[in-house]
């Protein structure tokens, strides 16, 4: 499965803008996503923890889960958000769970941000922005979340605690920058601003309200 209309940094920036219109239109349509994993190699490691937004709720499945929420919440968003998604998320996600079908639209905010002169990955942009988040994920990076995964599969509860909480915050980040990358395209442009604030989609009420740890 190839997720397709990927939004490049060659793409048209009109074009973009427009898609990212049609995006507003349908805000409960949109799907923010974010995996974490034992490594980075599509090929070799597994995801750990998959967390979305969609809808109003924050979800999260842990590895050995069962992932039919998120079968389901694909099945009904049309715009897909990520991260370095294109390069990372969905490989990981189309390699083990080839039964989900990812949405025809995907914008990687990695390359929407160089389009408007946001460079770095999402925590120095979110830095660069003054989105504040992290509170206490704030010291967890890739690396340490490969360690709190090994943490809990030796019984640390706690750990996968603090793994599922970095996870919620990277996928409820992503809104605000969306947000920030749709006002800078229309200064650019010239073109109507967006009235959908994507924060509250992305980070709706409870997010932070973590689901039980087994």
């Amino acid at each position: 499965m190839r997720t397709r209309r990927l939004a490049r940094p060659h793409a048209n920036l009109r074009k973009l803008h427009a898609q990212l219109v049609e995006c507003s239109r349908y805000p409960e349509r949109v799907l923010f996503l974010d995996v974490e994993t034992t490594g980075l190699n599509p090929r070799h490691d597994e995801i750990t923890v998959i967390g979305w937004s969609f809808g109003g709720c924050a979800r999260t499945i842990v590895r050995g889960a069962d992932p039919s929420l998120l079968r389901s919440d694909l099945g009904h968003a049309k715009f897909l958000i990520t991260f370095n998604g294109g390069r990372f998320d969905t490989k990981f996600v189309t390699r083990e769970l080839p039964e989900m079908v990812l949405p025809k639209v995907h914008f990687d905010l990695m390359y929407l941000c160089r389009h408007v002169g946001l460079l770095g990955g999402q925590k120095e942009i979110e830095k660069t922005l003054g989105i504040d988040f992290r509170d206490d994920a704030s010291t967890i990076t890739g690396v340490t979340a490969v360690a709190l995964w090994r943490k809990y599969l030796q019984g640390d509860r706690e750990a996968l605690r603090r793994l599922i909480l970095y996870n919620r915050v990277d996928v409820a980040a992503m809104g605000a920058i969306l947000d920030e990358v749709i006002r800078r395209m229309s200064a650019r442009s010239e073109l109507p601003t967006n009235d959908v604030c994507f924060r509250d989609w992305s980070a709706p009420a409870g997010w932070r309200v973590l689901p039980d740890v087994q």
